[in-house]
């Protein structure tokens, strides 16, 4: 078993750190890295990293999240779902257009079965803090397996016009003939005047996989098991009168 641990239905947070050692989940934005519960994580629960980041020259700030969810049954992973969230990128610059990438990536689990029809999802606006009209805001979203393109989208861009300006983008699933040990992810930006902004109060998620179904319950199951419930409550009854 690597990375994750098992039982009828385990998800995150994950156990087995044996594997984290080598690949852990992580955010890269230039040569600024943070690792899940290593230095720049401002968040020490397992499985989420929380950071920010300005640039040495005050042409950015970049704030947000990213967590994982990975689900195992049986020594085998059947679900696994990357989420970058709560993101601001924000211009600080006014004179020059800013360009940059967001990289991204899950930590190492067991290996999910092949065709588990990975695909990626981004929804967002852009915007102007400084109130002004949007100079120029766009940004395109990559999803990864084990290194391997998964899905591109390029959400429409916005240029002279007030904020905020929606989004959303939904990859189609694409077949994937292998086994999935890891997901990744890219977001890159463009900002051409100060305050503009990428925001992601909702997310981009990088999906592999499916949760698998959990037995509910049928109405004559809960039934009987309110009855048997009662019948034990009044035999407890009758033998403490």
């Amino acid at each position: 078993m690597l990375g994750v641990a098992t039982c009828f239905l385990i998800c995150s947070p994950i156990a087995g750190r044996a594997m984290l050692a080598l690949d852990p989940m992580y955010v890269q934005i230039g040569d600024f890295r943070v690792e899940d519960n290593g230095v720049g994580d401002m968040n020490l629960a397992p499985d989420f990293i929380q950071f920010y980041t300005d640039s040495f020259f005050a042409n950015y700030v970049i704030q947000g999240s990213l967590s994982q969810t990975i689900c195992a049954d049986n020594g085998a992973t059947n679900f696994a779902e990357l989420t970058l969230s709560e993101l601001t990128i924000s211009s600080t610059n006014g004179n020059d257009e800013y360009s940059g990438n967001i990289d991204f990536a899950s930590s190492s689990f067991a290996p999910m079965p092949e065709f588990s029809n990975p695909t990626i999802s981004i929804d967002g606006y852009y915007d102007n803090r400084l109130g002004n009209d949007i100079t120029g805001a766009s940004t395109q979203f990559q999803g990864y397996a084990d290194g391997y393109t998964i899905g591109m989208l390029n959400p429409d861009s916005a240029a002279n016009q007030p904020g905020p300006v929606w989004f959303t983008s939904d990859g189609e699933p694409s077949i994937f003939p292998m086994p999935i040990t890891r997901l990744s992810g890219k977001l890159s930006f463009s900002l051409a005047g100060e305050g503009d902004e990428v925001n992601l109060p909702g997310s981009g998620h990088v999906v592999a996989g499916a949760l698998p179904d959990v037995p509910v319950p049928e109405p004559s199951a809960l039934a009987m098991f309110g009855a048997t419930a009662l019948g034990l409550f009044g035999a407890l009854r009758r033998k403490r009168s």
